[in-house]
């Protein structure tokens, strides 16, 4: 079965490419954690840089920000223009002050970057734990004109356990900006004066003139993130990882809705079930957090009391699924599985994104 995996949904018959250097790797990861970043105009991907460039020319000239820029845009403005800093340094460090969350930063410097996974030309490195649990977050990077640019981050949290929640709450960590128009109101009435007003029209006129970089990477980036819970999970270069367990297995019974997915009935359609059911089994002995995996657990419970595709019919294992499922789910958990009772059962699992709580941090433009 892991032979069949490698040669298909998870690892692509790629040969080895050359991977992001660590040095710039540490350093992506680094400036997420102080907000400095040296030079970004030699790291950063060109999409990054361009919206960088953006911010830039509304803090020096933009009379009227209101009108050319978002609520979390402005209160980038403001620290630019309070500090009368402008160039691509700081404006990188003012826009990470704004999006990354301080809970976000702290998880981070306590993680490190393990070993990259490159498919064509994106690469995907996964953040692990001091202890090398994989909880699903990682750096991306895409390759531009033979080097290699950063290109952003996905700081998700897929899987957890007991030893890891704490640290989970604080790098899935959020800002938002309150939903309050007074606060808007002080937001353009405490904004400093642009230092070297132009017209608006000028602005737009030049924000028209550039090209965005067509550089879809989202189909390389999922293969390479199956490929990093592959890695983890069986414990290819790092210890398995029990939350890497949970997160493939999730991958494995969510991809029987892909397009080219084994078909049901069939031996395939159920030795890939089996094949997540065992990650399932083996996680159990960590003490993971099955909340996010309530619907799914709910799915196999109703398989198994039917024996569905060929799949065994255990009232107890069906059992031992649904009290995992109602022990774990949160309210909006409850109310998605009293629904799915109600529907009738499909041979891929319900396609619900639950999301772990994570802290949340007010984002203010004063």
């Amino acid at each position: 079965m892991r032979a069949l995996i490698a040669a298909g949904l998870l690892a692509l018959a790629l040969p080895l490419q050359a991977a992001p250097e660590a040095r710039l790797i540490e350093s992506a990861r680094r400036s997420l954690v102080d907000c400095q970043l040296a030079q970004p105009e030699q790291s950063l991907a060109p999409a990054w840089l361009l919206r960088l460039e953006a911010l830039q020319r509304l803090a020096r000239h933009a009379e009227q920000a209101q009108d050319l820029a978002s609520m979390t845009e402005l209160a980038v403005l403001a620290r630019l223009r309070r500090a009368e800093a402008f160039e691509i340094e700081d404006v990188y460090a003012a826009e990470c002050r704004i999006d990354v969350a301080s809970g976000l930063s702290r998880a981070l410097g306590s993680m490190r970057a393990a070993d990259p996974v490159v498919v064509r030309d994106t690469a995907w490195v996964p953040l692990v734990t001091a202890g090398g649990e994989y909880l699903g977050a990682g750096l991306v990077f895409e390759r531009v004109d033979g080097a290699w640019r950063w290109s952003g981050w996905d700081n998700r949290v897929l899987a957890r356990s007991a030893q890891t929640h704490a640290l989970s709450l604080e790098l899935g960590a959020v800002r938002a900006m309150p939903d309050d128009d007074d606060h808007y109101r002080r937001c353009i009435d405490q904004l400093p004066p642009a230092p070297m007003p132009r017209p608006e029209a000028e602005l737009l006129a030049e924000e028209g003139a550039v090209e965005e970089p067509l550089h879809d990477t989202s189909n390389a980036l999922g293969a390479a993130q199956r490929q990093a819970a592959l890695r983890f999970a069986e414990g290819r270069g790092e210890p398995p990882s029990a939350s890497a367990k949970l997160i493939l297995a999730e991958i494995l019974l969510r991809s029987l809705d892909f397009e080219g997915a084994p078909e049901f009935p069939g031996e395939r359609w159920r030795q890939r079930v089996q094949r997540a059911e065992a990650l399932i089994a083996d996680a159990q002995r960590n003490s993971v957090d099955w909340q996010r995996m309530a619907p799914i657990l709910s799915w196999l419970a109703r398989a198994h009391e039917s024996g569905q595709g060929g799949l065994s019919i255990d009232p107890a294992l069906a059992m031992r699924y649904r009290q995992m499922a109602l022990g774990s789910a949160n309210a909006d958990g409850l109310d998605i599985l009293r629904d799915l009772e109600s529907q009738s059962w499909m041979p891929a699992p319900p396609g619900h994104d639950l999301r772990f709580e994570v802290h949340v941090e007010e984002l203010r433009c004063e």
